[in-house]
């Protein structure tokens, strides 16, 4: 299952970020490097990892600032953050955390644990995927039970007004439906048709 999961992994220091970069390839995860923060911007653009291992210190920004740019993005939001970094300082990390970050973890840290924390950190941003793709999916069936129940009524207000004349054929409101721009511009019809004929009778 790991082969379906990508990481990017960003690091100045390439004596840190090689081994993790093994570490990562040996567990079949697809991985790509970066040595700065811009860099692993970048890598998040074009890759679209599921997470991103960053060190706190950076050439050009901190891993704090990395990880506010991506939480800033919708597109991005999903992605599992982990931040790698020697502070044990109690206000660093709750700077991290604050920033977006997901995970925090010490260096030197053992390989066991950071693996096991990829795991876990995966396997929950699949979870709220999926409850969130279950809450959309079940508020498109509202809007389109809606929608039906809509432009139903608007067919009875079509036929009342049309009476014997069949000005308008009705049906085409349901035949419509998956082309809502197109439902409108029928039913904008309707209205004028109906505003003529109060100006007539008065």
């Amino acid at each position: 299952m790991n082969e379906t999961i990508k990481i990017v992994a960003v690091d100045d220091e390439e004596m840190f970020l090689l081994p993790l970069v093994h570490l990562l390839h040996s567990q079949g995860y697809q991985v790509e490097k970066a040595l700065t923060g811009q860099q692993g911007l970048e890598k998040v653009k074009t890759f679209s990892p599921d997470v991103l291992i960053l060190d706190w210190h950076l050439t050009d920004f901190d891993g704090v600032g990395l990880a506010q740019r991506i939480k800033s993005n919708p597109d991005f939001k999903h992605i599992f953050i982990m931040m790698l970094s020697n502070s044990i300082h109690t206000e660093e990390i709750v700077q991290a955390f604050d920033a977006g970050v997901d995970e925090y973890l010490i260096k030197p840290y053992a390989r066991e644990e950071l693996l096991a924390r990829i795991r876990a950190g995966v396997r929950l941003r699949r979870a709220l995927t999926s409850e969130l793709k279950q809450e959309r999916s079940a508020m498109q069936e509202l809007e389109i039970d809606r929608l039906q129940h809509f432009l139903s009524s608007i067919k009875q207000s079509c036929e009342i007004l049309n009476g014997d004349e069949k000005i308008l054929t009705c049906d085409s409101y349901l035949n419509e439906l998956p082309k809502l721009s197109s439902a409108i511009t029928e039913m904008e019809k309707i209205l004028d048709h109906t505003e003529q004929k109060i100006q007539k009778s008065s």
